[in-house]
């Protein structure tokens, strides 16, 4: 899928950063694998990094998500940065997290901050909330300033 993703990104242009390091790997074995070939590929857990799992935390068994964070935390130097995505086990008609297909989700939380803590501070902001932020008002793209159902959460290593 990473290389895919790189190469529709390159016919349009977008060369991929030179320092990005991107490892396809099956989170479900367990951080032994992707560790080891992201050091091979030349990370240095000296340096801050930014670590991004957009749309992956849902599909995750909690022990999963668990063993996949402790290794994050471990890898991770001050300073280093986590993005992940949620969905909320409340997910009303018409939401974002509604739209997610129910029997894929194995991983949902109404406290993704609680679920990065072992990773440094997090800070969450709803899809609703994004949405306002960015000057909408009332619904925009089919989404409602109130829909909680999908978050965004960011954690700095401190």
């Amino acid at each position: 899928m990473l290389d895919e993703k790189w190469a529709l990104l390159g016919a349009a242009g977008v060369p991929p950063p030179p320092h990005l390091v991107s490892v396809g790997c099956d989170l479900s074995l367990g951080p032994a694998g992707w560790v080891d070939e992201l050091r091979r590929r030349g990370f240095d857990d000296r340096r801050p990094s930014v670590w991004l799992l957009e749309g992956l935390v849902p599909y995750l068994k909690p022990p999963e998500l668990e063993a996949l964070l402790r290794a994050i935390s471990e890898l991770s130097a001050p300073q280093s940065s986590l993005l992940a995505t949620f969905i909320s086990p409340t997910r009303p008609a018409g939401s974002v997290g509604a739209s997610v297909s129910v029997s894929m989700n194995k991983y949902t939380t109404e406290s993704p901050a609680d679920t990065l803590s072992t990773f440094g501070p997090a800070a969450v902001v709803t899809i609703g909330e994004l949405i306002t932020r960015c000057g909408a008002r009332g619904e925009t793209m089919g989404i409602q300033p109130s829909d909680a159902s999908y978050t965004f959460a960011t954690a700095c290593r401190e």
